[in-house]
């Protein structure tokens, strides 16, 4: 059983933990009443404070609302920022947080009802601005990229902000010649776990071995959809490459603008606002990791 222990939030250190807008609306109602449909395709049992749940009783993963209608609302007013906000405000609970989030956080990204996190800065009526969810001929598409500031995930990263698998060099290495005669490494997994001042040798090492296998070099016309904080095409550039890349979030594209031009590399890279569909020409490689759920 999951145990609900009160819990006092500072407000004037996290402001956004206030009772969101909304409470009891619209927008909140109608992500209530999607998730509470969706919860056995996503293997996801909801409990509620009246005793009453969603879902089936052996769901793999297990949330517990304790507030509710702040729960829906944060939801329908900030999107991923908003489930993020909820769980540090007490207001739902879980035995297994990386579980919950990567079953919420896919779905609240990918359902119009829920608000891009950017469209907590303009308004709901933000939602066809370059920085929100982008129309396709339809339902408004809401993007995963932004789900975590970069303020933020500068807090859990090592110095190239990436978040995706890294390869640590205390693992053992194994070589092996394919019948074409292509030479194959495999890393094993580290004796004993990886020292955290390695996360950013790691983290480079693994963008080192993508771009290799992509056939990344100098002259090489790369393709990286989508950046995520600029390593990957840093990466690319430093090779040689002639590198585009993208982003939906205005935000990110002045961030990753300032850091392309502090490393002497705005040259060699081509950043443009929208997503991976809506680049053109040829290229020589495409690469997509981080976050590559966008990259479609």
């Amino acid at each position: 059983m999951v145990r609900l222990e009160p819990q006092t939030v500072d407000l004037d250190r996290w402001p956004a933990l206030a009772e969101p807008d909304g409470m009891g609306g619209q927008a909140a109602g109608e992500v209530a009443q999607a998730l509470r449909r969706s919860t056995r395709d996503l293997g996801l049992r909801i409990d509620y404070p009246d005793s009453t749940a969603a879902g089936e009783y052996d769901a793999p993963v297990r949330v517990v609302l304790r507030e509710p209608e702040r729960f829906w609302a944060r939801l329908a007013s900030a999107g991923v920022l908003g489930l993020g906000e909820s769980y540090m405000a007490g207001e739902w609970t879980t035995t297994d947080l990386g579980a919950a989030i990567g079953t919420l956080g896919p779905w609240i990204a990918g359902n119009s009802d829920c608000a891009h996190p950017g469209e907590r800065a303009y308004g709901r009526d933000g939602r066809g601005s370059p920085g929100g969810g982008r129309r396709r001929g339809g339902p408004v598409v809401v993007e995963l990229e932004d789900s975590v500031p970069g303020a933020l995930t500068s807090l859990y990263t090592d110095e190239t902000m990436s978040t995706a698998g890294a390869v640590f060099a205390s693992g053992a290495r194994t070589r092996a010649r394919m019948e074409d005669g292509t030479d194959v490494v495999h890393l094993e997994v580290p004796a004993s776990p990886p020292r955290r001042n390695d996360l950013g040798d790691a983290q480079r090492r693994s963008a080192d071995t993508l771009l290799t296998l992509a056939g990344v070099g100098a002259g090489t016309r790369a393709l990286v959809a989508t950046p995520g904080w600029g390593e990957l095409p840093m990466r690319a550039a430093e090779r040689g490459a002639h590198v585009r890349t993208m982003t939906s979030s205005t935000e990110r594209l002045a961030a990753l603008g300032s850091r392309f031009a502090a490393a002497g590399l705005d040259d060699e890279i081509t950043l443009f606002l929208g997503g991976p569909a809506d680049a053109r020409g040829k290229v020589d490689a495409v690469v997509a990791v981080d976050p590559g759920v966008t990259a479609g």
